[in-house]
Parts: structure tokens; sequence; C-alpha cells
């Protein structure tokens, strides 16, 4: 791999590690925040539930006890009744002692629970006692409200809740009433108002964020506090309670209400009151997100920085070495004659590589000029040793085929002289002899005694010739 392939590799490898270790740590601080909105609604339910409780809880439980108190009973009959629209209700002065103790009982209740905005009791008779007094009624019989008929319709012992518009201010109100019993009869209703408005407002506070909603349910779904519930003229305004948290269990929640994600919690209490808390999810994990963006913001300036540098380098320092790399493979693929890059194209270190470069070019030239000439003077050498050799041959082949012909002239030479000897006439000799004279000539050509005769020959009598035979 090159050198560019390998700082291209490189910087891969770099970024992909750094958007890891990015993306790792928002999607681990997203999964945080996810469990702290998760665990923030949880206890934020579980802190309205036990705020709740103090306006709620206590005025049931209040009602539960007064009713279980004598003085209930005793006073059915003797309250004042025949109350009429619009008329002051004044007591008649004084009180019988059985409407007395109602009224010493209710005021000690009341008192000793200042969360609950009255507190009284209406017979069937049309008597009635509440703390603090009513001086004027605005309704033509208190008999026909709705927490004194549900309760007097409700089964023995049980308290009643109802949700509704108070009598003396129109003040939204939740109230608890439960019947009383004398002899087995439902005789009168005892009750005890709390104020929505009063509770919403108090339970505002602890509303999970800017976008956090709270809701308390009471057991047959409808809403005693809930947002925009109630409007500037303290009227009470039915909310609708999404579906998904009036189906859901007890616990936490993570999902899309109304197109919105959402962190919420449900929790019901042993009264049978639900409790619920929202948060909007892009408002917790909106620090989760800027974190995010602002990681990608420094991922891509990190990234912009490394091009920027790594586009100098490549620049300064890959690029020429790759014109050197260029260079080299040329020279290596055969080719020592290769121009190499100019010295000025360079600077510093990378040229000082090229110098060596070149240097050790130069050298390698000068070597291989040293090893052509030997090669070439090696060859000649070659040539002239073949060419003697192949002379040796030719005269050894040479001496062999005169070796064979001076030893055949020898024998031809023999056989003529033996012939000679054996001949009987002078003609057989003369041929005989002829033939003889001819060999001996032959052989003298072959051993190189020339038949010309020399000075010294010249000088010297002629050999007399003399009959070879006797």
């Amino acid at each position: 791999m090159s050198i560019l392939g390998r700082m291209l590799f490189l910087l891969c490898l770099f970024l992909f590690a750094t958007m890891s270790i990015v993306g790792g740590f928002a999607y681990f601080n997203y999964r945080e925040n996810c469990r702290l909105g998760e665990l923030g609604v949880q206890r934020a339910a579980l802190g309205v539930a036990n705020y709740a409780q103090l306006f709620l809880h206590t005025a049931e439980n209040s009602v539960r006890q007064l009713a279980r108190s004598p003085e209930i009973v005793n006073a059915v009959g003797s309250l004042p009744g025949e109350m009429t629209r619009g008329t002051p209700l004044v007591y008649m002065e004084p009180l019988p002692p059985e409407a007395a103790a109602l009224r010493t009982l209710l005021d000690i209740t009341l008192y000793g629970s200042h969360r609950i905005q009255q507190a009284g009791f209406l017979d069937i008779y049309g008597g009635f006692m509440a703390s603090p007094s009513l001086r004027v009624v605005l309704v033509n019989d208190p008999r026909t409200r709705p927490w004194f008929t549900r309760a007097m319709d409700a089964p023995a012992g049980k308290v009643v809740r109802t949700s509704y518009l108070s009598a003396p201010g129109n003040e939204p109100v939740c109230t608890f009433s439960q019947a009383i019993y004398k002899d087995a009869k439902p005789v009168g209703v005892v009750y005890m108002e709390v104020s929505l408005r009063i509770l919403s407002q108090s339970v505002s506070v602890l509303n999970p964020g800017s976008t956090g909603k709270i809701y308390v349910l009471d057991n047959t779904g409808m809403a005693l506090i809930a947002p925009d519930a109630y409007d500037a003229s303290a009227r009470h305004v039915p909310v609708a309670v999404p579906q998904d948290f009036l189906k859901a269990e007890d616990g936490r929640y993570y999902t899309t209400v109304g197109g919105v994600p959402t962190f919420w919690a449900v929790y019901t209490d042993k009264l049978g009151f639900r409790y619920i808390v929202t948060l909007d999810a892009e408002e917790l994990l909106h620090d989760s997100n800027m974190l995010l963006l602002r990681s990608c913001i420094g991922a891509g300036l990190v990234l912009l920085i490394i091009l920027v540098v790594g586009y100098a380098i490549a620049g300064s320092a890959v690029l020429p070495l790759a014109r050197l790399e260029t260079a080299a493979n040329a020279v290596a693929d055969g080719r020592p004659d290769a121009a190499f890059p100019d010295a000025s194209e360079f600077a510093g270190e990378i040229r000082a590589l090229r110098n060596a470069i070149v240097r050790m070019l130069v050298t390698l030239r000068a070597s291989a000029t040293a090893a052509q000439r030997t090669t070439q003077r090696a060859a000649a050498n070659e040539r002239y040793a073949l060419a003697a050799l192949r002379d040796a041959v030719q005269r050894q082949r040479d001496s062999q085929n005169k070796l064979e012909a001076m030893r055949l002239t020898a024998r031809d030479l023999s056989s003529a002289m033996e012939r000679l000897a054996a001949a009987e006439n002078e003609e057989e000799r003369a041929a005989h002899l002829k033939e003889g004279l001819k060999a001996a000539e032959l052989f003298r050509l072959l051993t190189g005694h020339s038949k010309r005769k020399n000075a010294a020959d010249e000088d010297a009598p002629a050999p007399v010739k003399t009959d070879p035979k006797p």
C-alpha cells in the first residue's frame, strides 16, 4: 500500500474511532437522560400522590371518622330546616343541645384540618348544619345536590366523591360524602369539601419542567385535577384525559402521546385515586440533543482540520514521495537512465533523500558500465578461446589424417620394395622401382621434406646408380 493510501486509511480509521466515541457517548447520555426522565416522572407521581393525600385523603378519612361520631345521629331531627333559596339561614337561639354538640364537632373537625374548605351534615328532613356557617342558601333544597343523592344511593359505609361547583362561591370542589344510618335506615349525609382550585394551584408547583402536566383521577376516571381544568371565571371545565393514561397500569412509560414523545408515570393509591404525571421528552432530551449536535459540529470541525492538514502534508510530503517512488520503480524495472525529478521540487529531508537516491543511481550506473565492459571482455576471450580450440581440433584432425596417409604411403613403399626385390626381369624391376619412387616422393611430401634440392645438395656428387640385383 502506498504512503497516500496508508494515510487515507489511517484518516478513515481515526474518523471512525472519533465518530464511534462521539456516537457512543451521545447514545449513553441519551439513555441516561431517558432513565432519569422515567424515574423523574415516577417520583413526581409519587410526590403528587403524597401531596394530594393531604387534601383528598384527609377529607375522606375525616368523613369516615365523622360518620362514626354519635353527635351526627343524635342531631337528626333537631337541626334548623325549611331552607329556601335566597333566604338568610338564621339558626334558632339557643340551639338544641344535639345541634350545638354537632356544631362544636364540625368546628373542631374543620379546625383540625385546615385543608378542608367546608364540613357539614344534612338530614333527610332538610335539617342542615355546616362549618363555617352558611349565611345564605343558594339552592331551593340541598337534598337535590349530587353529593347528597349519590351518598344516599351508595352502600352503607361507602364514601362517595363528587366534583362540582360549590353553592356559596361557585368554586370547583371535590366533596366526600357518606350516608348516616339509624336503625338500618339512612337518616342523612355528612360531607366535606376540598377546593380543587387550591389543590390544583398547589400541585402545579410539582410539575416536572415547563411542559410537565399532572392529572388526578378518581375511581370513575373523572379528572379532579388536570391542566386547564379551571378557567379564569373559576368554572370547572371538563378535561378529556388521553386513553393511553386511562388504560395504562401503574408504572413508568416512554411513548408518543398525541404525536409528542412523552415520559409519563401512573400511580394508584389504595383509595382508588390515580395520579398521572407527564413530561415532554423533547424538553428533557434537549440537552442531549444539543450535546449530540455540538459533538457532530465538533467532529465536523475536526474532520475539516484533518483534511486541511492532510492536504498540506500530502502536498509537501506524500506527493513528492510518490514522484520519487515512481522514479525508483522505473529504475527497479531495469531503466537506470530514467530521469529523476529536479532537486528544486523538493525541500528538507525529502531533497536529501532524493540526492541520496541520485548518488546511489550514479554509483549503480558506473557499476553497471564496469560490469558491461567486463562482460564484453569475457565474451571476446570466450570467442578467442573457442576459435583456438577449433583450430587445435582441426590441426589434430589434419595430423591424424597425415599420419594415416603416411602409414598408407609407408605400406605402399614397403610393398613396392618387396615387389622390386622379387622382380625377375628388368621391366618388372623398372615398374616396381617407379612405383617405389613415387611412394617415396609422397612420403617425403607428407613428412615435410621438399623434393627440390638445396645448395649443399647441388654441390655434392650425384649418387651412383647401382644395380640392386647382384
